[in-house]
């Protein structure tokens, strides 16, 4: 364990556990570490849940491979996806391990003792071409699996391409390893493990785990393969092809320079000294014809490595062995090669096209899934093209604009989206509320104010976050502005039951706001507005006020009493500002709602008084 810049080192290889204060532990592994965990654990679930099949395979190899290819099948008919994915790792590296590690040896082991006993059986010929078939069909079978062919056609040609490459190259180096081991015998671990350590360095330098290395490089002694193994990290296709070439070089190397020196040998005087005289062909026997055939055997295990050389790079450059991604990855040198063209002649509908195709790709099987902001950078990418000077017809663009930008807006979620921009969003509807005023709508279609008091609505309720400055003037001057839209003349306006509530209701609302003492007014201003209001008492359409309501009535007498000083009602400057006789004129008709004879005037305090 150990600690560093805020993260816990665990005794596991790129695995750390992050400390800094958050609601979980934050544990993160590589993508590298995944990869490699991936085998072990087909292997350890295996191995857990048919620990029989697994031992079989340690000790009765031929039966286990068997049971495992049955439960394979019965797995598939069940339609248990995760059996069958397990189940096809398996038995895909079990007829690997059959071919490379019991066709070769016993191929091997056969031609050995064909050549020092003298003798052979039709099993023995029959056996060992059958491990020579089992070897050629299981590095075709894997190269296959990996390009992942569909239909028949397609892959009947490319079985034709290869069987070629795979057949030259088990006839190469089974035929070298052998012809090496019967007349070296001891000797001839040098050029074997010489070959074995350096494929097994190019494997592991080009980051395949160890395991594999050494699996890659146990199966590349007996024919070119690679299969199913996937190095770590990116250009995984391009690594593995990198293997290939190096196990075909490696192996020509070697292996010719060993034939090499025993064809130096066989034909020198060293072949006179009894060293294979047990030897089924033996170089120094009287008829010379032996010494012939084991030159001529020599120059055609000499040509056919030099052919599976050439066949692998043929096979390279015409896309034989390429992989999905490695041919999509032309497409930058397609383009490349047009771009030194003096002239291309190439149309925008062409250049469109093949883009469609590619976008297409996105859409199949192949892909298991792609990156939202990808998609989202390319659409940007796009764009930008419309604002390119040789982009025409940009004036009909509009509605089509429109249309893609709702697309794109109906995938936001904002309930997933937790780490959206309130800014940008703004943003966005300030660049679009911009295009309102010059836009036009369609003949005979009407627009109800429904679609824009909803947008008002949902930034209005923005306005309440905690995280927002509110300015009351700009606040009342929107709202002045909006109340100035039901004066506007010649402009049918519909009523519904309930609007003069709302109205007296948005009127409550803004006397509430007017008791602050924050607010500076006048007592002019309040006075007029009370002015107005009452005037709409003089409607003829109100009914009379109940008792309830004639209390208000003569609180706000009291209110409105309260704010009338002597100063002003004393002045005789005209008869404009003096007030006397207007007072005598609503005590006179307050006076005439009392009943008849109902008060006196008190001589003392000069007040009325009730009877």
């Amino acid at each position: 364990l150990g600690y560093d810049k805020g993260f816990l080192n665990l005794p596991f290889a790129e695995t750390s556990v992050q400390m800094e204060p958050t609601d979980e532990p934050n544990v993160k592994m590589s993508q590298s570490i995944i990869e490699n965990n991936e085998n072990e654990k087909m292997f350890l679930d295996f191995f857990q849940t048919h620990w029989l099949i697994a031992l079989m395979c340690f000790f009765l190899f031929p039966l286990g491979v068997l049971a495992a290819q049955v439960c394979y099948v019965c797995a598939i008919l069940k339609g248990n996806e995760a059996k069958v994915r397990q189940l096809h790792f398996i038995t895909t590296r079990l007829r690997g391990f059959e071919a490379f590690f019991e066709s070769g040896p016993q191929f091997t082991l056969q031609i050995f003792r064909v050549a020092y006993t003298k003798k052979w059986t039709e099993i023995q010929v029959v056996s060992m071409c059958f491990s020579l078939l089992t070897l050629g069909s299981t590095a075709i079978f894997c190269d296959m699996l990996f390009s992942q062919l569909k239909d028949i056609k397609t892959k009947l040609v490319h079985l034709a391409g290869v069987f070629p490459l795979y057949l030259s190259s088990a006839v190469f180096k089974l035929g070298s390893i052998t012809f090496t081991i019967v007349y070296l015998r001891y000797y001839a671990l040098i050029p074997c493990v010489l070959s074995f350590v350096l494929k097994f360095a190019a494997a592991y330098r080009l980051n395949f785990c160890l395991m594999d290395s050494i699996e890659m490089a146990f199966c590349n002694m007996a024919v070119l393969f690679v299969g199913p193994f996937k190095p770590k990290g990116r250009s995984k296709e391009e690594r593995r092809f990198k293997f290939m070439i190096y196990s075909t070089v490696i192996s020509l190397v070697v292996f010719d320079i060993t034939l090499i020196v025993l064809a130096v040998l066989f034909n020198s005087g060293i072949a006179s000294q009894g060293l294979w005289e047990d030897v089924f062909l033996n170089p120094a026997d009287s008829e010379v014809i032996c010494l012939h055939f084991l030159n001529f055997t020599i120059a055609v295990l000499l040509l056919m490595s030099v052919v599976n050389f050439c066949l692998y790079i043929s096979a390279k450059d015409t896309k034989i062995t390429k992989t999905g991604p490695q041919i999509l990855r032309e497409v930058s040198d397609i383009i490349a090669r047009i771009d030194q063209l003096d002239n291309a002649e190439i149309t925008s509908e062409e250049v469109f096209k093949e883009t469609s195709c590619l976008v297409a790709l996105l859409n199949r099987e192949c892909i298991l899934g792609f990156n939202g902001e990808e998609v989202i950078s390319q659409i940007e990418t796009l764009t930008c093209l419309l604002n390119h000077k040789k982009c025409t017809n940009k004036e009909n663009l509009s509605h089509c604009i429109l249309k893609v930008s709702n697309n794109l807006n109906a995938l936001i979620d904002e309930k997933k989206d937790v780490d959206l921009s309130t800014d940008n969003v703004l943003h966005k509807i300030s660049g679009l509320t911009r295009l309102l005023p010059e836009s036009k709508n369609k003949e005979n279609h009407k627009i109800t104010d429904l679609k824009f008091l909803n947008e008002i609505k949902r930034i209005r309720t923005m306005l309440t976050r905690p995280e927002v400055e509110i300015r009351v003037d700009l606040i009342l001057q929107e709202i002045k502005e909006l109340i100035l839209l039901l004066k506007i003349p010649d402009k049918v306006f519909h009523y519904h039951d309930g609007v003069g509530a709302k109205i007296m209701d948005a009127m409550k609302s803004l006397r509430k706001m007017l008791e602050s003492t924050k607010l500076k007014i006048t007592t002019s201003m309040v006075l007029y507005e009370i002015r107005g209001i009452t005037s709409l008492l003089n409607r003829s359409d109100l009914q009379t006020p109940s008792k309830q309501d004639q209390q208000k009535i003569f609180i706000s007498i009291r209110n409105l009493r309260k704010r009338i000083t002597k100063d002003n009602i004393n002045s005789n400057i005209d008869k404009e500002t003096d007030h006397t006789q207007k007072i005598m004129e609503e005590i006179n008709g307050l006076l005439s709602l009392l009943p008849d004879q109902s008060y006196v005037i008190d001589e003392d305090s000069k007040n009325l008084k009730l009877l």
